[in-house]
């Protein structure tokens, strides 16, 4: 129930838009994952690439995984899988991929997300576009580092909130409802708050994960002033991992219930 109060969650139903398919997506892949169905849990990660800038390190860690742990069946399935879904969206649209580079080169530098990046651009001049992408050098070391640090113990469950909030917060292009993604760090914290008896705790962690979202439509005139969002929950979840010693990793299974 407390993804359906987040407030990013609700804009999505409301908008109507395509992230539950990639939200299907990463669940998918974890589900056949923890089966060993490589295969399918490759073709299940096909739809995270439905916006691919969003999850990017995410994209990179599972190649880097599939490719330490020789897991060719993922790396075969995610491959079918495009190419399945290119074959079908150029018959619908010869131009398609021309049209996607040109949107994202001349169209969306020119839109006003939430990104850390954008705030950036509107300190340090909105003409240097560069700044839009000043953040993803430095995120792509961040997740070879990390990998290599956690490599010996590497759990998808445990490790994929990390890979996504640091995604949310440094790719740059990224919109409120985008954020809806922070749900696979929401539920572990969850599930072991709801463990604890103690009931300011279960105050606080209610009122930071449903009154937080709403700040900015009290003050913010801009989009680009919802820049410390995705920053929040990155440091939010940094900040209950040091409290809880031990959080449950996410369950697929109640994921997908």
């Amino acid at each position: 129930l407390i993804v359906l109060f987040f407030l990013p969650t609700l804009e999505v139903f409301y908008l109507g838009q395509i992230l539950p398919m990639m939200l299907l997506g990463v669940l998918g892949f974890l589900y056949f994952i923890n089966r060993r169905k490589d295969f399918f849990a490759g073709l299940m990660f096909n739809l995270v690439l439905i916006k691919p800038q969003l999850l990017y390190l995410l994209v990179v860690a599972v190649v880097i995984w599939a490719l330490q742990n020789r897991r060719w069946k993922v790396l075969a399935g995610l491959l079918i899988g495009f190419l399945a879904e290119s074959l079908l969206v150029t018959s619908l649209n010869p131009g398609i991929f021309q049209d996607y580079l040109v949107y994202t080169t001349e169209s969306m530098p020119l839109m006003i997300t939430i990104s850390i990046s954008q705030f950036l651009r509107h300190q340090f001049g909105i003409n240097k576009t560069w700044l839009q992408y000043c953040l993803v050098p430095p995120a792509i070391i961040w997740i070879f580092a990390y990998y290599i640090y956690h490599n010996h113990d590497w759990q998808w469950q445990r490790n994929i909130p990390w890979v996504i909030l640091v995604s949310l917060a440094t790719t740059p292009f990224v919109w409120f409802s985008d954020l809806h993604f922070a749900v696979f760090a929401i539920l572990p914290i969850a599930a072991w708050v709801v463990e604890r008896r103690r009931i300011w705790l279960k105050a606080f962690f209610l009122t930071t994960v449903i009154i937080v979202p709403v700040i900015p439509f009290i003050y913010s005139t801009y989009w680009y002033e919802y820049w410390w969002l995705s920053l929040f929950f990155l440091i939010w979840y940094a900040l209950w991992r040091m409290t809880a010693h031990r959080l449950p990793v996410l369950e697929t299974q109640e994921g997908l219930a």
